[in-house]
């Protein structure tokens, strides 16, 4: 879990990475690359999201990577 903030935050809203993808006009795969960190979101991306989640959570906090 590379984005737990992030994965918290989409359970809870029953959020799935087709969604992110859809937002973020990206690929599922391609999601899945940024979530897992083979690859990495852009700040634009990571502001749609943000919105997108109607989150009180900063962007930094959002989308703090984990220790593992």
């Amino acid at each position: 879990m590379f984005y737990p903030n992030l994965l918290a935050e989409m359970a809870k809203r029953k959020i799935k990475q087709k969604d992110i993808a859809s937002v973020i006009g990206k690929e599922e795969q391609t999601v899945s690359k940024k979530m897992n960190g083979s690859a990495t979101f852009t700040l634009e991306e990571a502001k749609k999201i943000c919105e997108y989640l109607e989150t009180d959570m900063s962007i930094n906090d959002l989308f703090m990577q984990s220790e593992s």
